[in-house]
């Protein structure tokens, strides 16, 4: 009995491992989107100080703003997903703890 306790509390921190990996893809994109997005900007200023057309630059500015939202959208959904997974694995440790004890 005392096996199967230790290979359910291995397998919580397997799970845990892997929705952090999970993770990964985005917080490593949102860096690059946010760079880009600074990019623009001073393209937008340095062609504004120049009395230069920013046409090109306000549609790409446009896609930037609908890519963060939905930067932010994923995130908001990750982090309610994590919520409910913390709560599940810990009703669950502490179930099993509690049995252990």
């Amino acid at each position: 009995m005392r096996l199967f306790r230790l290979a359910i509390v291995v397998s919580v921190v397997f799970i845990s491992i892997f929705s952090v990996a999970e993770a990964s893809s985005l917080n490593s994109d949102l860096p690059e989107l946010l760079k880009s997005g600074r990019e623009l900007l001073l393209t937008v200023k340095s062609k504004m100080s120049a009395d230069k057309s920013i046409k090109r630059e306000f549609k790409e500015l446009k896609i930037f703003a609908e890519d963060l939202q939905v930067a932010d959208l994923l995130l908001q959904e990750r982090l309610r997903q994590n919520q409910r997974r913390q709560k599940s694995l810990e009703a669950l440790l502490f179930n099993v703890i509690g049995r252990w004890n």
